[in-house]
């Protein structure tokens, strides 16, 4: 680490002292050391208040969850130059992690003034909308960042769940796939990406990523139950399986240690469409006996049809 300062050390020009030592200080943290980063960039602050150092350390911050510690770093950083557009995009992400998403947006939407071409302005901004559940307006600004930074894997994931949101299925088929470029081993990708081709029909591709889920994490609580669920209930019969739909169930209810109420009624589901409806009404009620009081009535109403054989 840079060796201490005392003032009889302190160079003429104070200011461009400052300016190394915050560089020295972004280096550290870069190489993973964001403890001794934060004391390099207070050395240079106490030298001279820079924006480079409190827009610095604010990042640090950010790594650190001080998302109010942050806060006040950006705001100082605005202070002394009210253009930097990279300050306001990170004093948005300290408002959204602070649940005041309106600032977010604000703060987002004066740097994308300042800067049209900053993906990450928009990025944040499309993250708060996201989060107020405005998939439109989050899709607007997911469509600029994909526009700025075509490999940003999260906008691809993002303005997936937009599509779907809006029922886009084959604008969802298509996002999911080039985030599954960007990332092959993303396993809830397949899974979302199955499922939308189910809404398509196209139930040999859903099949196909079902598998590729599971093949990616055997154990896998979700993978499995996904395809549970379509093995067993799947629209065209000639895909279904119930006797693997009844093993990838009870597999699910294995390793949540049969405390899991939806997928104690998953294995119902499997028994039921394999026309075991004594099997079926044995594991309804039991999920029923685990199930929160907000979902007792609906599995009861498939507990009765159970008992009627349907």
């Amino acid at each position: 680490s840079p060796a201490d300062f005392s003032l009889a050390q302190l160079p003429v020009d104070a200011a461009s002292e400052a300016v190394k030592l915050a560089e020295q200080a972004r280096m550290l943290h870069e190489n993973g050391n964001p403890r001794e980063a934060i004391r390099v960039y207070s050395r240079s602050l106490d030298l001279s208040p820079n924006e480079m150092a409190y827009n610095g350390r604010a990042t640090v911050f950010l790594e650190l969850r001080q998302f109010r510690e942050m806060l006040a770093d950006c705001d100082r950083a605005i202070a002394l130059n009210p253009k930097l557009g990279t300050a306001y995009v990170i004093r948005a992400t300290a408002h959204s992690e602070l649940g005041d998403v309106n600032r977010a947006i604000t703060d987002c939407t004066i740097a994308a003034g300042l800067d049209p071409t900053e993906s990450s302005a928009f990025h944040v901004r499309a993250m708060a909308w996201f989060n107020l559940g405005q998939y439109e307006l989050a899709r607007q600004d997911l469509d600029a960042v994909i526009r700025l930074a075509p490999d940003t894997l999260v906008a691809y994931q993002a303005r997936a769940v937009c599509w779907t949101e809006a029922q886009q299925w084959e604008l969802a088929v298509a996002d999911l796939t080039r985030a599954l470029e960007l990332k092959p081993d993303w396993l809830e990708g397949y899974i979302v990406r199955a499922k939308s081709n189910v809404e398509l029909q196209n139930f040999a591709s859903s099949l196909a990523d079902f598998e590729r889920a599971l093949r990616l994490a055997p154990k896998h609580v979700a993978a499995n139950n996904a395809l549970a669920f379509f093995l067993a209930t799947c629209p065209n019969e000639r895909f279904r399986n119930d006797d693997r739909a009844i093993r990838l169930a009870a597999t699910c209810c294995e390793l949540t240690d049969w405390k899991g109420y939806d997928h104690i009624a998953m294995l119902a589901t499997a028994y039921a469409q394999a026309g075991r409806f004594t099997d079926a009404a044995k594991w309804q009620s039991q999920a029923i006996r685990l199930a929160p009081q907000g979902q007792a009535a609906a599995l009861t109403e498939r507990l009765e049809l159970y008992r009627k054989g349907q």
